[in-house]
């Protein structure tokens, strides 16, 4: 339970830190990108900035570019909190047969407590989302439609949303 409560704290800093921090550089980045398409339907893909994110990203979060800036920001943060532990328990339980109540418990609490999925917990990417979009395909591998519609989703971070779509390719889920 040790690693547990450990991976609660870091959870629970990680928010306050993306959520009141400004440190969600993706995040607004991505916000100063939607908004002014929302609201004015200037294509941001037209500006001069870089835009690094493709269309069905912006889809997907185009909800949270109508909340203001910080309450945008603390949102994403609160739902960051559901994607880690989802992916958590999705992976351990589906990725991991055989495994005992602690051995979950353990294996979640060292995933959540990763650098790599904190550091972009605290940075307001968008990770967490395509990786809980990959275990869905894989958990609905059997369900070809909607195991398909959670691949597609998995690339709103194509360099994330690959892995699952070469999994489906290797395993013969092609027609996912």
């Amino acid at each position: 339970w040790a690693w547990t409560g450990t991976a609660i704290l870091v959870v629970a800093a990680g928010f306050v830190r993306a959520a009141f921090g400004h440190r969600s550089d993706d995040f607004y980045q991505v916000y100063s990108w939607l908004r002014p398409w929302l609201l004015t339907g200037i294509n941001p893909y037209a500006t001069l900035r870089q835009v690094n994110y493709p269309p069905l990203a912006f889809i997907v979060l185009a909800p949270l570019a109508l909340l203001p800036s910080m309450l945008a920001a603390k949102t994403w943060a609160a739902i960051n909190v559901a994607l880690v532990w989802a992916v958590a328990y999705l992976a351990v339980t589906r990725l991991v047969p055989n495994r005992t109540g602690r051995e979950t418990r353990l294996l979640m609490a060292l995933f959540v407590a990763w650098n790599a999925v904190l550091s972009g917990f605290w940075m307001g990417q968008f990770t967490m989302f395509a990786w809980l979009c990959g275990l869905c395909a894989y958990a609905t591998r059997d369900r070809t439609l909607v195991s398909g519609g959670f691949l597609g989703l998995s690339l709103i971070k194509p360099h994330v949303g690959i892995v699952p779509v070469i999994w489906a390719l290797l395993t013969k889920h092609v027609g996912v």
